[in-house]
């Protein structure tokens, strides 16, 4: 719980929102900051000075280190090359983008989850978000639940979970990689049907995304993760033109207004687990249901 981990926040375009990310991680004592951000031309020098205004604020405040690159490396070679970087160094990660508003004690939420990663013995990543956001009829408490799926909306990786990590997976053989999975097989036929459709999608432009790719190496190496009931973090990052992958019209489940501030400490039951898995998020955050389908053909 002591343990200092590093966190890694990622930028590109917009500085004003990386302003914010530094603020609110300077409220949550953050010890050691390693900010990057790809190549922007049009931007450079109005981003060169927030970095600049960046090195005011963490001064006596925190360790902070700052790359802006001179070429644009995209987001999927900026983000995993940039974890893979810090994870040479470091056992372990918090990774945050630009757009990912965090919750009062996030950073002791991920320490926490991370511990529960060892008593539990699992290889996984820790996940701060949830497509469930806490509301005043909700009065049960906030828990880690285990999860087969990915969210990177704010995330801990740490070096064992991300040594079989391939951002190129276009020579990969998907079925074979995928048949002897025991999470894999849990999978209905629809399921499976489509996870495969967006892993071949993925094969044919390998470097459109990177979080993908991830949820591939969970499938294939029975990888479980945790995530918490209700959300810690936001994503800020959806109707901003300035998006790439979040531009356009927010999901339906998606919420607005600040994430509350709690501690999760325990671990949920079993049956919270898998209602989770299996109903909510195959609906909202994996969106591998066929009602998700329906809804984005009706949408189009």
């Amino acid at each position: 719980m002591n343990r200092d981990i590093p966190v890694l926040l990622i930028g590109f375009n917009r500085p004003e929102l990386l302003k914010k990310r530094v603020q609110e991680l300077i409220r949550e004592n953050v010890k050691n900051l390693i900010i990057s951000v790809d190549g922007c031309p049009e931007l450079r020098e109005e981003m060169q000075n927030t970095l600049n205004e960046i090195r005011e604020i963490c001064i006596n405040q925190c360790q902070v280190s700052i790359t802006l690159h001179e070429d644009n490396l995209g987001l999927s070679k900026h983000l995993t090359g940039e974890i893979s970087k810090v994870l040479r160094d470091y056992h372990e990660v918090i990774v945050l983008e630009d757009d990912i508003e965090i919750s009062e004690n996030f950073l002791e939420n991920m320490k926490r989850g991370r511990r529960i990663l060892d008593e539990i013995g699992i290889n996984g990543i820790v996940s701060a978000f949830s497509p469930v956001k806490r509301n005043k009829f909700l009065r049960f408490k906030n828990r880690w639940r285990i999860t087969p799926y990915f969210n990177c909306w704010g995330w801990l990786c740490t070096r064992e979970a991300w040594e079989n990590y391939v951002l190129n997976i276009s020579e990969m053989d998907l079925n074979s990689d995928l048949k002897n999975s025991s999470t894999w097989n849990e999978l209905n036929k629809w399921q499976q049907f489509l996870w495969l459709s967006r892993f071949v999608k993925i094969q044919r432009t390998p470097y459109h995304t990177w979080d993908i790719q991830f949820q591939y190496m969970c499938f294939k190496n029975e990888m479980t993760n945790l995530s918490p009931i209700f959300t810690l973090t936001n994503n800020e990052g959806f109707d901003d033109t300035r998006s790439v992958h979040t531009k356009g019209k927010k999901p339906r489940w998606m919420f607005n207004g600040k994430v509350k501030s709690e501690r999760v400490n325990q671990i949920c039951s079993v049956p919270i687990s898998q209602f989770f898995s299996k109903v909510i998020e195959p609906n909202t955050t994996a969106g591998d249901s066929r009602l998700i389908r329906i809804r984005n053909i009706l949408r189009n």
